[in-house]
């Protein structure tokens, strides 16, 4: 798992998140469920295991929308295995 500063390159094809990060070049891909406006999670597809093997194989991550700009929105992502709460804003590119 990536803590710290970093830059991720986020798609979304319906029900599929897909995420590539530059440094170290890492690649992987979650399936979305939306529980509301403000709300999503992320479960973890085979290729996450491949590259974070030490993940518990019930991972999931709990992302919430914090705040919402013109062209980006602030997260709060947490984790059912950490403590850790990873905060950031995405912006979109089209």
């Amino acid at each position: 798992m990536a803590y710290g500063k970093f830059n991720l390159i986020i798609k979304r094809a319906g029900k599929y998140q897909f995420e590539e990060m530059q440094d170290p070049k890492i690649s992987v891909s979650y399936m979305v469920k939306w529980i509301d406006g403000c709300h999503y999670q992320l479960k973890p597809n085979e290729d996450y295991f491949k590259q974070f093997p030490q993940a518990p194989k019930n991972a999931l991550i709990t992302v919430e929308i914090t705040s919402v700009k013109k062209n980006s929105y602030t997260l709060a992502a947490k984790y059912n295995f950490s403590e850790e709460v990873v905060t950031g804003e995405a912006f979109k590119i089209d």
